[in-house]
């Protein structure tokens, strides 16, 4: 399949195929947020694996920073947002990125901030 160079042509056809999913709308900007299916690592190889790195990156920042808690000396940690991540005062120093990453990570805990 061949993927069109216009982003939001992009993002219509990966909805459509199944690779990304409608998340939610970020409770800050108002956007529009995704998440990512198996499906993208096959269409898009380079974008799945980009989307791996950078939420890898924030999520090592976010446990940097005391806003997740996760034993890193397992190869597979679970991620659960520490007490810290509950108050939306503490994430006024918070990149774009780390912000969407622990809104997401938050609303998968069940519970609101």
């Amino acid at each position: 399949m061949i993927l069109p160079d216009d982003d939001s042509e992009l993002i219509d056809t990966l909805i459509l195929e199944g690779a990304l999913v409608i998340q939610g709308v970020d409770s800050a900007s108002g956007e529009i947020t995704y998440t990512f299916t198996e499906k993208l690592r096959d269409m898009a190889p380079e974008l799945y694996y980009g989307f791996l790195e950078m939420i890898h990156l924030s999520v090592m920042s976010l446990w940097e920073k005391g806003f997740v808690n996760m034993d890193v000396t397992l190869d597979d940690p679970v991620v659960t947002p520490s007490k810290q991540a509950f108050d939306r005062d503490n994430w006024k120093y918070l990149t774009e990125i780390e912000t969407q990453t622990l809104d997401a990570l938050v609303r998968a805990s069940g519970r609101e901030v």
